[in-house]
């Protein structure tokens, strides 16, 4: 059974991989960051923008995520 969640588990990190690489340079920057668990405030000294407009661009990324994982199903 633990093999089976493994695979399972190593496919949704492929998918999820898959579906990011399909954002723009900026917006894959963002989400990488986030899923290195960078603070806001990190994420924004490392990209140069505020930290307001890195929750709305995030926040916006994972709406994109969310939508391409639907069609993609």
């Amino acid at each position: 059974a633990d093999n089976d969640e493994g695979a399972t588990a190593m496919e949704n990190y492929r998918e999820l991989f898959r579906l990011i690489s399909m954002l723009g340079p900026v917006d894959k920057a963002l989400i990488t960051l986030w899923l290195d668990e960078k603070s806001y405030e990190d994420i924004a000294s490392i990209t140069g923008l505020s930290q307001s407009n890195v929750a709305v661009r995030l926040h916006r990324a994972k709406e994109r995520l969310t939508k391409l994982a639907a069609l993609n199903k």
